[in-house]
Parts: structure tokens; C-alpha cells; sequence
């Protein structure tokens, strides 16, 4: 049952509280290519054996059947042909559709997130110590504002900043509230263990922080308060949370046990109770929602219903008024976070492993261009005018930096 009117979760005990795997080991276990550890990193196994995912009923009663409804309880899945990727591009050149590393902005550190502003103006890189602070029109580090951060999120009207921290020993987690206008921490909110990125509602009421560790809840924040104000029970070994565009269901992913297919449950917002689910293949990581909120894109380690192939990953493409898997296209190895073009023309998805970014065509569900970057990538933000894609880079031994991609 989801945990409601709470503003501080209980600290029970966890397996594995007291362990936090930093953003270096992240990069070091991906970049080993073990299926276990790379699951660990990615996307998590569920090795804590809690309750299954319940069978979940369909829309709200009285909903209309609107783009973004989850699916109807027993829906089947499909079972798409596979798209082969594009060879991969030469670090610096054009793609095959015209994306290419325009620039690379030294940040240092092992930035581990990154957001753009509404307006375009300023980029923001979390890594760990700090955010940095991107002027994108000279593609510079102009500030630095002193606060850990891991994950990121900016609000709709660009005033505030969202990171949420994790402390050494990953016993305490909280999310820190940054007043872009003065880029200084506002209000720090306590959270659950280890939080992970946040998605903000479009109407700028709500932020959800999933919560790594604490039994597979997402803590619901009231922005106009700074307060949580309700917890969401999304399943067990939640890792990842994506918003509707309507505001009106929130996406969560449950990787689930080796060698079974990952769920990602469907959360009607109004209630904070799970009313779908939808399958894709096992090894669950990044999602991203199109625009119109037609389709939810998830990467994983293998197909539904087969094994993992440590060669290659998947990106799923779902339609969220069915459930059923649309499309499976083959990406590159460890697939970590993706973001979707503001036109939903394209979908961006980093790959820590091949050190690449797989940009996929929606139109026709093909890769479009397979970008070399290098190192690790493992975050990534759109701009808002769809021109430029920031990648947060972060390779063991070297500084961190944020690859600019753009076409002409």
C-alpha cells in the first residue's frame, strides 16, 4: 500500500544501507562488461526478494481514453522486429544525420547529472561536490554553487533547482532546493535513502524523488511548501520516475530479478496509487516520455523475453494507451539515461560502456546516428529549442566534462 501524509519516511533496516556505490564505481563496474554489475550500476537487480508487483487494474474510472492512460489490465505484448544500429560515428565528425560533438566544457570532477534551463540560458552539471553552472552560449563554466548534488531537475519556470544528495556512508539522503537567481541552497528537504534524479510535474506543484534503497518507494515533495507530503509505494528496486506531459500518471521502473522481464508501473498522480503496468525486457534503466505522451521509451539490457547479450541493449518504445511494446531497436552496451527531443522527433540515449550516444528516429523507430563521446557517459538534457544535447561525462582518471552535441 503506498505510505501517505508523511513527511519523513521510517529508516528501517535495509540490505545494503550503509554501502552507497559512488559515481566512479558506477563507471568502473559498467565498464568491467559484467551482466551482474552492470545491473547493479545501470538499472539495479531486485535481490531483495519483497513482494511482487501486484496485478494492476486499468484507467481510472471515468477517465477517458486519453494518450497518455496506462494500459488496460491484461493487455498483451507485441512482439516487434528488432532494428539493427548505424556503425558508430568517428569521435568529431558528422553522424549519419548530421549530429556531431560541436564543443566540450571541462568540469572536473565525475558529473553524474545534468539539466537545461527553460530558457535555454544555462546548463547545470552535478558532480557530487558541487554543480556546475554552463553558460550555453560560450559554452563556459561561469559559477560553481556549493552543494553535493547527484541528481538534477529544474523547475517549468526556471527559479529553482532540485539535487538530491546522498551522503558518504548512504545512510542520509535529501533533495537541496537552489534559487537559480542567486544559486544558493533555499531549502533542504529530508528524503529516504538514497534518492535518485527527480521528475517535477508540469504544472510545477509536485516533485517525485525515487528512492533507491528505501523498499521501492517515491516520495512525493509539495514544492509550494518544500515538504514531502505523501510517499508512493512504485514497486520493488525503483531506480527511475518520468512525468506525463498531462501531469496526470507518473511512470516508474521496476528492473526486477535476473533473468525476468522489468516492469514500469503506472501511478495515477490524483491518488498516488498504481492503476497499469507495462513490460519490457529485462535489465530496466533510463525512460523517457514523447511529448505528446503517446509513447514511453526504456532502455534494458535484453528483449523482452529473452536473455541478456552482453554485446547489445534495447531501447523499448511502448504505447501507453495499450502497453504494448511498439518497437524494439538494438543500442549500444549499458544503456544509462536518455532524453527525448522537445519536436519528439529524436530520442537520445547514452550507452556507458561504448562511451556513445544512440540518437534513434521516431518517425520510423531507427538508429539515426550512433555519436562517439568517449569515456562514460551517463547523463544527458535536451535544449529546449531541440538544437543542442548536453552530455554529462564522467571517465575514471580524467576530469569530468559535458559533450556538446549539435547539427547545423
Amino acid at each position: 500500500m503506498p505510505i501517505t501524509n508523511s513527511q519523513d519516511f521510517d529508516q528501517r533496516s535495509v540490505p545494503g544501507k550503509g554501502s552507497f556505490v559512488t559515481r566512479g564505481a558506477i563507471v568502473s563496474t559498467c565498464t568491467a562488461v559484467l551482466v551482474v554489475g552492470v545491473l547493479a550500476a545501470c538499472g539495479g537487480t531486485n535481490g531483495d526478494k519483497g513482494s511482487p508487483v501486484p496485478s494492476l487494474a486499468g484507467p481510472p474510472a471515468g477517465s477517458s481514453a486519453a494518450a497518455t492512460a496506462p494500459p488496460l489490465a491484461g493487455s498483451s505484448v507485441a512482439t516487434p522486429a528488432a532494428t539493427a544500429p548505424s556503425a558508430p560515428a568517428v569521435p568529431g565528425s558528422a553522424s549519419s544525420d548530421g549530429w556531431s560533438v560541436a564543443a566540450t566544457v571541462e568540469v572536473g570532477g565525475e558529473p553524474s547529472s545534468v539539466a537545461a534551463s527553460p530558457d535555454g540560458g544555462n546548463v547545470y552539471v552535478a558532480k557530487g561536490s558541487g554543480v556546475d553552472v554552463i553558460d550555453t552560449a560560450s559554452n563556459e563554466v561561469t559559477s560553481t554553487i556549493n552543494a553535493d548534488a547527484q541528481g538534477l531537475a529544474v523547475s517549468p519556470d526556471g527559479k529553482y533547482l532540485y539535487a538530491t544528495y546522498v551522503d558518504d556512508n548512504g545512510a542520509n539522503g535529501a533533495v537541496r532546493v537552489i534559487d537559480t537567481t542567486t544559486n544558493k541552497v533555499a531549502a533542504t528537504i529530508n528524503a529516504s535513502d538514497q534518492p535518485d534524479s527527480p521528475a517535477i510535474s508540469p504544472d510545477d506543484k509536485h516533485l517525485y524523488v525515487p528512492n533507491m534503497v528505501a523498499f521501492g518507494t517515491v516520495s512525493v515533495v509539495d514544492t509550494a511548501s518544500n515538504k514531502v507530503t505523501a510517499g508512493i509505494n512504485g514497486g520493488n528496486g525503483v531506480t527511475a520516475v518520468a512525468v506525463s506531459p498531462d501531469g496526470k500518471y507518473l511512470y516508474v521502473t521496476v528492473p526486477g530479478d535476473i533473468g525476468t522481464d522489468s516492469t514500469v508501473n503506472v501511478i495515477d498522480t490524483a491518488s498516488n496509487k498504481a492503476v497499469g503496468a507495462m513490460k519490457v525486457g529485462f535489465g530496466l534503466t533510463g525512460i523517457a516520455v514523447s511529448p505528446d505522451g503517446k509513447y514511453l521509451y526504456a532502455a534494458s539490457l535484453a528483449k523482452p523475453g529473452a536473455a541478456v547479450d552482453p554485446a547489445h541493449s534495447w531501447l523499448n518504445v511502448v504505447a501507453t494507451g495499450s502497453g504494448k511494446i511498439a518497437a524494439t531497436i538494438q543500442i549500444g552496451t549499458a544503456p544509462k539515461s536518455m532524453a527525448v527531443s522537445p519536436d519528439g522527433q529524436y530520442v537520445f540515449v547514452t550507452q556507458l560502456v561504448d562511451g556513445t550516444v544512440s540518437v534513434i528516429a521516431t518517425a520510423s523507430n531507427t538508429m539515426a546516428a550512433t555519436i562517439q563521446v568517449g569515456g562514460a557517459p551517463t547523463d544527458l538534457a535536451v535544449s529546449p529549442d531541440g538544437k543542442s544535447v548536453y552530455v554529462a561525462n564522467a571517465d575514471p582518471g580524467t576530469p569530468g566534462v559535458v559533450n556538446v552535441i549539435q547539427r547545423p
